[in-house]
């Protein structure tokens, strides 16, 4: 990503797989260093990721029901960031609340404005999907994302609980908040 160039905000196709892939896994490394077992992020592959995004991009039946994958892009088609919404996936079954699955950015787009953008733009396809309520989970030590979901009007909801990853437990905090 190069300074100035100017980028928008679309759904993803199956072409932005590999950029989407390579986005996850080092934002993972940037992002979650210090915060989750290095083995964890040192096990990542863009790889693995590269199938998981295809299918989700490539098969309808895989694609969040409700939901939307978009990416940031600029005027030459690289991707700078993607954020994934859609029905809950924690088994509660409530109609009335979507779920951002995932926002994350290349490292080197961090503290652009394009997280913010991809948020609000995640959030308004929640809102136009017919949610009334929203819900994401962050680790509790990710202090740049909560500081950015709170300016967006997201909340700490509940206490904080352990998610198995793998071999790994990692720490999870619900934030919530109405659309």
């Amino acid at each position: 990503m190069t300074g100035g160039a100017t980028s928008s905000i679309r759904d993803a196709r199956l072409e932005d797989a590999p950029a989407i892939a390579r986005i996850h896994v080092e934002c993972w490394r940037h992002a979650y260093r210090g915060l989750v077992p290095q083995s964890l992020l040192d096990s990542l592959s863009v790889e693995a990721r590269k199938a998981q995004w295809r299918r989700v991009l490539g098969e309808d039946d895989a694609a969040p029901a409700r939901g939307a994958t978009l990416v940031s892009a600029d005027e030459s088609g690289e991707v700078s960031g993607f954020a994934q919404t859609g029905v809950l996936q924690d088994g509660s079954d409530d109609p009335a609340t979507g779920e951002l699955y995932a926002i994350y950015l290349d490292p080197k787009a961090i503290g652009t404005g394009i997280g913010r953008e991809l948020l609000g733009a995640a959030t308004e396809r929640l809102r136009a999907a017919g949610f009334a309520h929203a819900q994401l989970d962050v680790l509790p030590g990710n202090a740049r994302a909560i500081r950015v979901y709170e300016a967006a009007g997201w909340r700490a909801s509940g206490a904080p609980w352990d998610v198995q990853h793998g071999e790994h437990v990692l720490p999870h905090q619900r934030y919530t908040r109405d659309l």
